[in-house]
């Protein structure tokens, strides 16, 4: 029944047969899990391909960095909460989250590095 549940969270309870209730109490480990892998992490991320000058490395940029950072909130989340189905959850939403913003700091320091030749 956790693929349900699983699926309830991410649509809703609109789920046939799910246990979960779309209600946004969270417990303090919830909220902290939520907000370091939602918020800080791909802040940290955008910083480092940016500032860094990571941007000049592709691979490094769009894969292995948020990578790096979808593993350490993974861990984080499954280190302070055991509910399966939130681990899965904020792991999703840090994996779009750092890739986006890992992503849109390649495409800056491209777009300002083709500019900086002129």
């Amino acid at each position: 029944m956790w693929i349900l549940d699983l699926l309830a969270g991410f649509f809703g309870a609109g789920v046939p047969g799910a246990t979960l209730s779309f209600e946004r109490d969270l417990s303090p480990s919830q909220s902290l899990t939520n907000a370091v892998g939602t918020i800080l992490l791909p802040v940290l991320g955008f910083v480092l391909v940016a500032f860094l000058g990571i941007w000049r490395h592709p691979g490094v940029s769009l894969l292995i960095l948020p990578g790096a950072l979808v593993a350490a909130t993974a861990a984080l989340s499954a280190t302070l909460d055991r509910d399966s189905t939130w681990t899965l959850r904020v792991t999703l939403l840090t994996a779009i989250a750092c890739w986006v913003s890992c992503g849109a700091a390649f495409l800056l320091g491209v777009f300002l590095g083709f500019f900086h030749e002129f």
